[in-house]
């Protein structure tokens, strides 16, 4: 009762109390004399009875799968449904066909034959007794041997009762006619005894791993002495792309091909958190040894959490922040070449697939939208023989709109009439095209590939369009205040020249009217 609030504790105490009341009943069946009497305790003896083996399976699915065990309410349809035969059995006589009252040596026995109701409880009885015993059995695989033992207990507790109602229902009891299985529960008893006060029973409940270790998001996997896989759980077995059968037992170098590189850095080097790349995943690996009791390590436990995305973030900043340090050195529209190389460079990074990319970029001339092309092809090699510039009404409808236009399968749809001019064009069919608007043109992709651009592709070339429009705009904004702090400069330059030249003018302004013959006539006075 101390353990109430363990897990599968408050069922194991109903299952208990469920067979005090079989056997209770059990011995007042056998003590009344009349048939009634004997009719009326059998009755009793069935709340037992049916409560037993579905407590049993309730307590498994605690013990072993707590977060299931509260779905399975169903489970007490059938006991009552029971009860009511049973106690209906008067009227009926679906459950027992026939009773009487047979001499057992010394008292009287109640002998009842069995109708179709009765065997169908047995069977969901014992089909119940093997589940339960199923999950126990499958709970402690690879677990620690206190856990094993605990399960050794209750299944020895369970079973002595059930292979004493076995012999009963069978005929082949030593006491033909008495049910051995209120006695049995002597020895039920006795294991509870011994798994409470010497197993840890309800207090060590292997749950643990199911509900942290394979639920956890970094994958684990626990190896012994000679580096072979004992337990691995499921986001390692993700990793992996095995099964968990192709795994335990293996040596993890079998699993993992660069498992000896690891190892030795982090013996020889001492590299703390080594990196681990797998097809799909790129792993840090975190390694402690697990230790016993003797000396040395017992084994060890890997750890490997999935830094791929923090990796792709990573990479992903890093060139949207040289897309904007291209456009910002820009000095003239030839220079949006260094961008596209930015560009190009991180989609490859990416590992975003295209035949081409370029940047369709705006110019406006004669009040008309020109767009002028900038391409590369899949080795990063400059199309200049495409850059031929010009009006393109479907251009500049994408680029009013604000909206990227996607042809998934030009084979299949072009609207814009586009394929025969690709295909001439760049030398070869091309299927997909995609059109991103930016403030100062469109990003251009395409693929010899039908549907060849995803929508988190889409959503990727669109955040790429964004660092564009944000770089080209800053660069106008800084352009533009650079030009205003130049024409500023200028402005106070020919204020301060206008100035000196006024002062300029004033000073003569201010000089004697007749000063300047007395400079060139010195003489004339004495003349």
């Amino acid at each position: 009762w101390l353990r109430r609030e363990k897990a599968g504790a408050r069922s194991l105490i109903g299952a208990i109390l469920s067979a005090a009341v079989w056997s209770g009943a059990y011995a007042l069946e056998m003590a009344a004399p009349e048939l009634a009497d004997k009719l009326l305790w059998a009755r009793f003896q069935y709340i037992g009875i049916v409560s037993v083996p579905t407590l049993w399976l309730v307590f498994c699915l605690a013990y072993t799968r707590p977060l299931l065990s509260a779905r399975f309410w169903w489970l007490v349809v059938e006991p009552v449904v029971v009860l009511a035969l049973v106690w209906t059995d008067g009227i009926h006589h679906l459950y027992w066909r026939e009773t009487i009252i047979i001499d057992g040596g010394g008292f009287d026995l109640l002998v009842v034959f069995p109708g179709l109701f009765y065997y169908g409880h047995v069977a969901y009885a014992y089909g119940v007794l093997l589940i339960g015993s199923v999950l126990l059995l499958r709970s402690v695989r690879r677990k620690p041997r206190e856990c094993r033992q605990q399960v050794g207990v209750l299944l020895a507790g369970c079973l002595a009762p059930w292979i004493g109602n076995a012999l009963y229902m069978s005929g082949l009891s030593p006491f033909p006619h008495l049910d051995l299985t209120p006695f049995a529960f002597i020895l039920t008893g006795l294991a509870g005894v011994v798994g409470l006060t010497r197993r840890g029973l309800l207090d060590l409940v292997p749950v643990a791993r199911d509900l942290l270790i394979e639920q956890l998001s970094y994958g684990i996997i626990v190896l012994d002495a000679r580096q072979r896989i004992v337990d691995i759980n499921q986001a390692a077995r993700k990793m992996l792309g095995k099964g968990e059968e192709q795994c335990i037992g293996r040596r993890i170098e079998e699993m993992l091909p660069g498992w000896s590189k690891l190892i030795a850095d982090h013996i020889e080097r001492g590299v703390v958190e080594p990196v681990l790349e797998m097809p799909g995943y790129i792993c840090q690996v975190s390694l402690l040894s697990i230790r016993g009791e003797g000396a040395g390590p017992h084994g060890l436990l890997v750890m490997l959490r999935d830094i791929g995305d923090r990796r792709r973030q990573e990479a992903e900043q890093a060139g949207l922040q040289r897309i904007r340090d291209e456009i910002w050195q820009m000095e003239h529209t030839d220079d949006i070449s260094r961008v596209l190389m930015s560009i190009f460079e991180m989609l490859q990074g990416l590992e975003i697939f295209f035949d081409h990319c370029g940047i369709n970029l705006l110019r406006q001339r004669d009040d008309e939208e020109w767009f002028l092309p900038y391409s590369l092809d899949t080795s990063g090699h400059d199309l200049d023989e495409m850059r031929e510039g010009g009006a393109s009404q479907s251009l500049s409808a994408t680029w009013r709109s604000g909206v990227p236009s996607y042809r998934p399968d030009l084979r299949v749809d072009d609207p814009l009439e586009e394929r025969e001019e690709m295909r001439v064009g760049y030398g070869a069919e091309i299927r997909s095209v995609i059109d991103v608007p930016f403030s100062h043109g469109t990003l251009a992709l395409n693929s010899e590939l039908p549907n060849a651009f995803p929508p988190e592709v889409i959503e990727q070339l669109q955040q790429i369009a964004g660092v564009l429009s944000e770089a080209f705009r800053r660069r106008e904004d800084i352009r533009t205040r650079e030009q205003y702090l130049r024409d500023l400069e200028q402005e106070v330059v020919e204020r301060r020249r206008t100035e000196e030249e006024l002062r300029q003018a004033r000073a003569e302004a201010a000089r004697p009217a007749g000063g300047d013959d007395e400079e060139r006539d010195p003489g004339g006075k004495a003349g």
